[in-house]
């Protein structure tokens, strides 16, 4: 499906210095493996979104970087994670850290009309009107 590839490989593609994301889309879920592994400290995250469940995603400039969050609907959490590192924030929200070029050609607002198609076509509502940041 191109917009499944299309998110895929721009979270791939943008991740920042230090963080390795591979995502998966299967069986209505969104599935991704973190690794910020260095030499010295072992950071491995893995889990799986209901991509029907995702509320809206929201959009945080740090000075190198550009947080990418997935919040889910109230009261949902993943169908399944695990956290070694701590980056997954409880509560239903799911950062993924970016390079600031990231905010190239409009990706924020691309990836948020990308993520509510995406989550139309597995039978959610995603809410589109949040600010990008």
């Amino acid at each position: 499906m191109d917009t499944q590839h299309w998110i895929k490989s721009k979270i791939e593609e943008f991740s920042a210095p230090g963080n390795r994301y591979e995502i998966k889309f299967q069986a209505g879920l969104m599935q991704y493996d973190f690794d910020g592994s260095t030499s010295a400290v072992k950071n491995i995250d893995f889990g799986s979104i209901n991509i029907k469940e995702i509320h809206y995603i929201s959009f945080t400039q740090y000075s190198q970087t550009v947080w990418m969050t997935v919040h889910l609907k109230e009261g949902f959490e993943p169908a399944f994670n695990f956290s070694h590192s701590g980056m997954l924030a409880k509560n239903g929200k799911f950062p993924f850290v970016l390079r600031k070029s990231f905010n190239d050609e409009d990706l924020p607002g691309r990836m948020r009309k990308a993520m509510f198609s995406l989550v139309e076509m597995n039978g959610g509502q995603m809410l589109l009107d949040k600010e990008p940041y």
